[in-house]
């Protein structure tokens, strides 16, 4: 049966692709995703939407952020570490709730 994509964007739906990877890489992320408590789906697409959100080697993000860091205070930092630790936790919590429901819409909608 053919997928229903009814009031739906282009930015929500969602595709099914079929990959080939190394069998190593897939091991890495079977074992990240179990690490997190994440499906293998997730652990990709998380890591998927980070690499194009943040460009690790930019030199000039790194000056920024070194000079941030270096003034502040070691609470402020301190704090601001557990604070982005708090977020990443809340936000896979999130991401696995929203899979779920997707998941039961798609299972309810296929019916």
């Amino acid at each position: 049966m053919a997928r229903k994509l009814k009031n739906l964007t282009r930015w929500t739906r969602r595709a099914e692709l079929k990959l080939r990877l190394p069998e190593a890489l897939r091991y890495s992320l079977e074992y990240a995703a179990k690490e997190r408590g994440d499906s293998m789906n997730s652990e990709i697409v998380k890591r998927l939407t980070a690499s194009f959100q943040y460009k690790d080697n930019d030199p000039a993000t790194k000056v920024v952020a070194r000079s941030l860091l270096t003034w502040l205070p070691d609470e402020v930092v301190n704090e601001m570490v557990e604070t982005v630790r708090r977020i990443e936790v809340e936000d896979a919590l999130a991401d696995a709730a929203k899979e779920d429901w997707e998941e039961q819409q798609r299972e309810k909608d296929s019916k």
